[in-house]
């Protein structure tokens, strides 16, 4: 009679020897709890490409696709964030890939525009606003009253003599049923050097490999203190941030030779 050890011996080698289902990867059953383990890693080359590629720079994110694309590959394309995600083993209902082989184009702010974020995300000191004219004076024009252009000096010595005069000021009013006294601060900005500058247009790319863009800097003098400081904020902010997405866009459906891009994100 067969001890209960033995006919589990029997049962491994069993199914061990037991025919497996056809699988594109080599595998074998091993005895003790049959694992179905793939022999793929001791072959000369692998069944199919896996990598995950990275970029900032979208002509290199369109040459990678034009040399790894087959007719299952998809980009999903997200306006907001501007990343383009291929997969490139998408598949599609008849024949679905693995999503194993992905390439990524993350894009980055010119050093131009994060200087320019930098300038609209606070008050800036005088001398702040001062260093970035100067820094940035070959794209840069001054447009000051009536939006007329200012030469880049004339327009630097304004913003170093500007002037803040405080004046109290109080008016008293007595009738026969009642008086009343009101004061209040009287704050004027000028500058020793004429007029002030009213707007900077940069012009730059928004992102690496963009084409270059007017973008225009409102600016308003802030006088809540003794040391002015300066405020200026990206006009058509959100719209040009579009714009570039969509330049993006259609520059990889164009140089990728990608016939399936959409606009959206995935996820696996």
């Amino acid at each position: 009679m067969l001890t209960p050890e033995a006919i589990n011996r029997i049962n491994e080698l069993f199914a061990a020897g037991a025919q497996l289902p056809d699988t594109h990867a080599p595998t074998v059953a091993l005895p003790g709890d049959t694992k179905i383990v793939s022999l793929e890693k001791y072959l000369q080359n692998p069944l199919r490409m896996r990598a995950a590629y990275t970029t900032p720079d979208v002509e290199s994110f369109i040459q990678y696709l034009k040399g790894n694309t087959v007719t299952a590959t998809g980009v999903f394309f997200d306006l907001e964030d501007m990343e383009a995600v291929a997969v490139i083993d998408l598949g599609d209902h008849t024949d679905p890939g693995w999503g194993d082989h992905r390439a990524t184009y993350a894009a980055k702010f010119s050093p131009e525009y994060a200087a320019i974020r930098a300038l609209a995300s606070r008050p800036v000191p005088q001398r702040e606003l001062i260093e970035f004219i100067e820094e940035w004076a070959d794209q840069l024009t001054i447009l000051g009253t009536s939006d007329a252009e200012m030469d880049i000096k004339k327009g630097l010595q304004a913003v170093r003599k500007v002037d803040i005069k405080r004046a109290r000021e109080s008016s008293h009013e007595d009738t026969d049923m009642s008086a009343s006294l009101s004061e209040f601060e009287r704050i004027e900005a000028t500058s020793g050097a004429g007029d002030l500058p009213r707007k900077l247009v940069f012009r730059c790319s928004v992102v690496d490999d963009s084409m270059d863009r007017d973008i225009v800097l409102p600016l308003h003098l802030i006088t809540t203190s003794d040391r002015p400081h300066f405020g200026a904020r990206i006009w058509r902010k959100d719209a040009i941030l579009r714009e570039t997405a969509y330049e993006l866009l259609e520059r990889i459906r164009d140089g990728s030779g990608v016939d399936r891009v959409f606009v959206g994100s995935v996820r696996k």
